[in-house]
């Protein structure tokens, strides 16, 4: 069973739009798309809803992606 989370997929929606992404971009994107819907990320418990406490959280996020999570669905045959 693969878990796919809503972070992965706006992930997943802007590697479409920018294939060759670096991490602290991703990231970035997903801090802005986060803004823009209103809705934040919870770390270690804690709520992250403002910018500056989501850029460091989400730049780790984006590497793991990038570095984990991409690599493991492009052998999947998931995405290309």
């Amino acid at each position: 069973m693969l878990t796919v989370s809503d972070v992965d997929l706006m992930f997943l929606a802007e590697t479409f739009e920018q294939p060759q992404i670096a991490a602290d971009a991703l990231g970035a994107a997903l801090t802005e798309r986060l803004i823009a819907l209103g809705k934040g990320l919870t770390q270690n418990g804690q709520p992250l809803t403002k910018r500056d406490a989501l850029r460091p959280y989400t730049q780790t996020l984006a590497a793991t992606f990038l570095e984990s999570t991409l690599p493991q669905w492009r052998e999947l045959g998931i995405c290309d």
